[in-house]
């Protein structure tokens, strides 16, 4: 088996230049060769640099540039990476003989005294990690690939296969997008760069407790079951939830792939699914919030719920859009809210004529509805409702419903108090609006600052009552006509 050939000695630098070692006759050294000079070569300009080492021509491949003996060589590779880092200091303009002599001659005189053998050792342990690394990086090309035919494989015949551990660099690619992705996310609001460090905690669990490392490559569709089964059966969520995750995991993997990563194309499946439940529309009614509001005397510490809880039912408006500092405009001598929606970029008008305590809620805070925190609020507005169920002795329903894991549906009952949060306020104000007859949903968007029927419809209820009532008045108009 014939003898590797040695790496070239022949360097290119970044700046254009060329650094070649050269062996000059007519420098030598009595009966210890010739002298070995370090050519550096820019637009046909040639510096020619001294090594201090000398060799016989037998001992010089002129292919390679490179010394037959070893510890001449490390020698001669040492200096010529030296020799770069002198050269790659000059702009390619500068690079005239008489400036690389220059400088070579100043890092020569300057060069500090050494052992030998400490040189050459440093040098070995550099050059074998880099084989090294680049060994590993062969290795890991090769197990992407037998990953590979392992998956297409098992589709074929249909058999479920153990996954390979991703590698090191897969992993670390992950790590990559991830922290790109969270910076990217700067500048948005708190709570949204709060739910995708959520997002990404939950995920990191899910791997840990279903045994498998995360990388680009794994989000498969064996993937998408465990993440299913650790949502929903060992979290005890619904589709909602679920689907709330999968949701942010796809624009996670969207961007990485975005930013050139390679990412299993398996999320864009359509079994890949965001999945969605129908949510139970519950909400005040009119009565019930007059209680609430007559409460405030009752029990003033808790006036504060009160106050946000009966603004967002007689505004409409979104939490993000009712917690905040609201101005009052006039139009055609009519007063409104009136500001840019946050999630749709819409404008809403709300006219303060629909209730006269929307004005006097927001100057008991001085129009500024940022009292309390969402969370907050969601978790206190249930015990206020139990206590008005009580005062007013009124009961506080038990509704039924269902919840869905998948495609199975689960029986489940809550009283109504406990299904109430700063979302039914919305919710309330449509279906009460939509039931009391005076708007259409055409004035509703136009109040809400929407143009979304197909989101506006998932709000309403239609009250029994409420068809009664127009059926009584279809009745009456036909008879007088």
């Amino acid at each position: 088996m014939p003898a590797k050939k040695p790496e070239s000695n022949v360097l290119k630098v970044a700046n254009g230049a060329t650094i070649t070692p050269q062996l000059h006759h007519y420098l030598s050294k009595k009966d210890g060769g010739h002298h070995v000079l370090l050519r550096v070569t820019y637009a046909k300009q040639h510096s020619y640099l001294d090594s201090g080492i000398y060799a016989m021509p037998k001992d010089f491949d002129a292919d390679t540039k490179t010394l037959k003996k070893p510890e001449q060589n490390l020698e001669l590779r040492r200096l010529l990476r030296e020799a770069r880092v002198e050269v790659e200091c000059f702009k390619p303009e500068e690079l005239t003989p008489v400036r690389v002599k220059a400088a070579w001659e100043r890092f020569k005189a300057g060069e500090q005294s050494h052992d030998w053998m400490d040189e050459v050792t440093t040098y070995m342990e550099e050059d074998s990690l880099r084989k090294l690394i680049a060994k590993r990086e062969e290795l890991e090309a090769r197990l992407a690939e037998v990953n590979q035919h392992i998956k297409q494989l098992a589709e074929h015949t249909g058999t479920d296969v153990v996954k390979a551990e991703p590698s090191a660099q897969e992993v670390s690619e992950y790590e990559a997008a991830k922290k790109l992705f969270l910076t990217s996310l700067i500048g948005r609001k708190q709570r949204d760069r709060n739910a995708f460090d959520s997002f990404f905690t939950v995920l990191e669990e899910c791997a840990k407790a279903k045994k498998f490392k995360l990388s680009l490559a794994v989000f498969d569709m064996q993937f998408y079951g465990a993440y299913a089964k650790y949502i929903l059966d060992d979290r005890d969520n619904y589709n909602n939830t679920f689907g709330a995750h999968v949701k942010k995991l796809k624009a996670f993997l969207k961007y990485a792939e975005s930013k050139k990563f390679k990412v299993n194309q398996d999320y864009k499946d359509r079994e890949f699914k965001i999945l969605e439940e129908t949510k139970k529309v519950v909400y005040l009614d009119a009565e019930e919030l007059d209680m609430l509001w007559n409460l405030k005397s009752i029990y003033p510490q808790n006036s504060n719920h009160i106050d946000l809880c009966v603004f967002q039912n007689l505004t409409g408006l979104r939490v993000g859009d009712c917690m905040q500092k609201h101005y009052v405009v006039t139009e055609k001598g009519e007063k409104f809210l009136s500001s840019t929606t946050q999630k749709t970029e819409g404008t809403y008008w709300i006219p303060l004529a629909l209730d006269d305590r929307i004005l006097e809620i927001l100057e008991a805070h001085g129009n500024n509805m940022k009292i309390m925190s969402e969370a907050v609020y969601n978790r206190d507005i249930k015990g206020v409702l139990k206590k008005t169920y009580a005062h007013y002795g009124k009961e506080d329903t038990l509704i039924e419903y269902k919840r869905y894991k998948l495609k199975e549906g689960i029986d489940c009952e809550s009283l109504k108090s406990d299904l109430i949060t700063s979302h039914s306020a919305r919710r309330g104000f449509i279906s009460r609006n939509i039931n009391s007859g005076h708007f259409n949903e055409s004035d509703l968007l136009s109040m809400l600052g929407s143009k979304d029927y197909t989101q506006l419809k998932k709000y309403i209820k239609i009250e029994s009552a409420a068809l009664a009532a127009k059926a009584e008045n279809s009745k009456r108009s036909v008879v007088v006509s």
